[in-house]
């Protein structure tokens, strides 16, 4: 995440990502980022502070946030398929175990077929 300097704009995203609501930044904390119309939101990850109403994601651009969102679109469709999908006839147990390490999954023991 880069360093949010004071007068920055963030961006909260409104009936998913149709218009955005524009936050200046005001003054920076140990915790807290504060923002004009005394809202505020944490310095670790930009969670606006929503009161009894739970904590929404800011951004420091608009692109961030549409990045985030094709990222997770694409990950859910992966998701989807996979388990939808039958297994390659060229898929060996080694391939299988490179896939499930590069997402930082459990790797299984190899298997003799014998």
């Amino acid at each position: 995440m880069s360093a949010v300097v004071i007068g920055q704009t963030l961006y909260e995203p409104r009936s998913g990502g149709a218009y955005f609501r524009e936050h200046t930044v005001v003054g920076i904390g140990r915790k807290w980022i504060m923002l004009d119309g005394k809202a505020r939101c944490s310095i670790d990850g930009l969670m606006l502070d929503c009161g009894g109403y739970g904590p929404r994601q800011l951004y420091t651009d608009i692109e961030a946030y549409r990045a985030e969102g094709m990222l997770s679109a694409a990950w859910r469709d992966l998701s989807r398929d996979l388990q939808y999908s039958n297994r390659p006839t060229s898929m060996t147990v080694e391939t299988i175990n490179e896939i499930r390490a590069q997402l930082g999954l459990r790797v299984l023991a190899k298997t003799d077929p014998s």
